[in-house]
């Protein structure tokens, strides 16, 4: 019996847009979002085409921010957990298209606990399918 390798699947059906494309991986915690993820960029690269894996979790906002409403809030949690305007400017856009071809690849050190600025941030070339 030949064992699918389904990242390699979802490569062969990621179709060649001539800009960045944006595939997505979500789940719950523990659920293997980042093993998927790392599965997902090999087998682009398999293929010739750059991938970058960024996490939602390096676009946290600083803990002010995220416990305004309380550190146990759903509706704080919800809301202000992640810094999604900083995703869209620094990620999303320049996937769109017309967008710029440059990706920043993270916002927030939740290590440091510390907001990094855009300019001490390596700036990665947005791939091309």
């Amino acid at each position: 019996m030949r064992r699918v390798d389904a990242s390699s699947i979802v490569v062969a059906r990621t179709p060649a847009l001539g800009r960045p494309a944006l595939v997505a991986v979500d789940g719950v915690d523990g659920s293997g979002k980042t093993i998927l993820a790392a599965a997902l960029a090999d087998a682009y690269a398999r293929v010739g085409r750059l991938a970058f894996v960024v996490h939602e979790d390096v676009f946290l906002n600083p803990r002010a921010v995220r416990y305004r409403l309380g550190r146990d809030s759903p509706v704080g949690f919800f809301l202000d957990t992640y810094d999604l305007p900083a995703l869209n400017a620094k990620v999303l856009d320049a996937l769109a298209v017309g967008g710029s071809p440059r990706i920043v690849p993270a916002a927030f050190d939740y290590h440091a606990r510390t907001c990094r600025s855009t300019s001490s941030l390596s700036t990665c070339h947005a791939p091309t399918s």
